[in-house]
């Protein structure tokens, strides 16, 4: 099985080469690498390129600046793998992260793989230590369950930490020119599984850090509007209960205060 991994780029110089690192050192080898510079005037588009020069499997791509969103989705009109995850630049992945991805789902047949992440708040190298997340059991969920836990904040929205099948996204993209962008199109792709394989192990790293999106903005209006998206998409089904629809509501109603 080949296997895409997207990675948007925008000024993370301080910590690029520690990720891409952790990405080229991957114990599984049929990777596709997409590096997308998104207008980066930090030094981050030439780090990009040396890597380019390490093998014909890296491919990068210089863009103006046009958001995470939009970056994504030109990934995602690039790829060729049967599967596809996504990276974010200040993060880093265990070396067996996407071998342990890719053998649960061939052995499980489920559509997307999710693993456990570490938050490490840190300026310097990641480690696997401090809380890790999400807080959903091992297993395999249908996709009542999957959405119920995501609803519940058990399966986290993110766009990474996950392996997706590629169909997945055959008629799906983020939403251009909003951040927060996850939220609002983690539930889509969730609702065409037919399975969703968690595992237990933490595979992957998240930096948090003072000038990540999620510190930067997290009381930004496209926080509040991709939360209604999410409570939209609840109030049209019979799958959830008042209780996960209410706090979902909840959350949008919050951020706009």
């Amino acid at each position: 099985m080949d296997i895409s991994i997207i990675i948007p780029v925008y000024k993370e110089r301080r910590y690029l080469h520690e990720a891409l690192d952790s990405v080229i050192n991957q114990t599984y080898r049929n990777l596709e690498i997409i590096i997308i510079d998104d207008g980066s005037v930090d030094g981050s588009g030439e780090i990009a390129d040396e890597y380019a020069g390490k093998g014909s499997r890296i491919t990068v791509i210089h863009q103006e600046n046009k958001g995470l969103a939009t970056v994504r989705n030109v990934g995602l009109n690039m790829m060729t793998g049967d599967a596809v995850a996504f990276f974010d630049s200040d993060d880093a992945l265990a070396p067996e992260y996407v071998e342990a991805m890719a053998n649960a789902m061939l052995k499980t047949h489920a559509d997307l793989v999710v693993c456990r992440y570490t938050i490490d708040k840190t300026e310097g190298l990641l480690m696997h230590k401090g809380r890790e997340e999400p807080p959903a059991e091992s297993g395999l969920y249908t996709r009542i369950s999957a959405l119920r836990a995501l609803a519940d904040n058990k399966i986290n929205v993110h766009a990474w930490n996950k392996l997706y099948r590629r169909e997945l996204w055959k008629d799906i993209r983020f939403p251009d020119g909003r951040i927060f962008e996850d939220v609002a199109t983690t539930y889509k792709i969730f609702n065409l599984c037919k399975s969703i394989c968690v595992l237990d192990k933490s595979l992957y790293l998240h930096r948090k850090h003072e000038g990540s999106i999620t510190r930067s903005f997290s009381r930004h209006p496209d926080l509040a509007w991709a939360w209604v998206q999410f409570a939209s998409f609840m109030e049209n089904t019979d799958i959830f209960t008042i209780e996960q629809f209410n706090r979902i509501c909840k959350k949008s109603d919050f951020r706009k205060a």
